[in-house]
Parts: structure tokens; C-alpha cells; sequence
């Protein structure tokens, strides 16, 4: 959330190309947040279970009301905690147990 608003470090900044910021038709706004990142292929397994990888697939899994009209660090916080302590609950964070092989 940080990097889409300039407030991140460089190092972070860097790891994500501009390309993967997805341009999203109108087709496709409906479907994904404005906040979308464009997911990494790899042929490899190994790399799909890296960090990155997992992070933008559940990054891009947030439903849009996480994401507040203006850049607002606690309300994003607060969302997202909804979020991911409802899945806890119910004992489902997707993809996270599928990608090791749990399930």
C-alpha cells in the first residue's frame, strides 16, 4: 500500500517493476482493486513458493474495501486486520496451505 503512494523504501520500490503496477481496462476494474499488482510467472515451483510471488497472489486477493479513496495508513491497517482475522477464524488463508502442500 505504502509503495503505490511513494511512502515505501527504494529497496522495495525496486523490487516490483513498473510493469507489474497492472492498467487495468474497464473490463477488468469491476474484478480486481485499483490496487492490483500484475501476478510473477515462473516455470519453476520453487519460485512460485517464494515470497513475492505469495504475497502479490494474496495481496491481490484483498477485496476492494480494504482500500481507503485517500492515502490513510490506519484505515488500510484497520481493513486489512478485519480481513485477515476473519480468515484466521475460520481457519482459511488461501493459498497459503495449498502452496506447501497442506490440505
Amino acid at each position: 500500500y505504502r509503495m503505490f503512494h511513494g511512502e515505501c523504501s527504494e529497496e522495495l520500490f525496486e523490487m516490483i517493476p513498473a510493469s507489474r503496477f497492472y492498467h487495468r481496462t474497464a473490463r477488468h476494474r469491476s474484478r480486481v482493486h485499483p490496487y492490483y499488482l500484475e501476478p510473477l510467472r515462473s516455470s519453476t515451483v520453487r519460485f512460485q513458493r517464494s515470497f513475492l510471488p505469495r504475497t502479490i497472489r494474496l495481496w491481490n486477493e484483498l477485496p476492494s474495501t480494504v482500500f481507503p479513496e485517500r492515502y490513510d495508513m490506519s484505515f488500510f491497517k484497520r481493513g486489512l486486520w478485519r480481513v485477515l482475522s476473519g480468515r484466521q477464524r475460520l481457519g482459511s488463508a488461501p493459498g497459503i496451505a495449498e502452496v506447501h502442500g497442506r490440505r
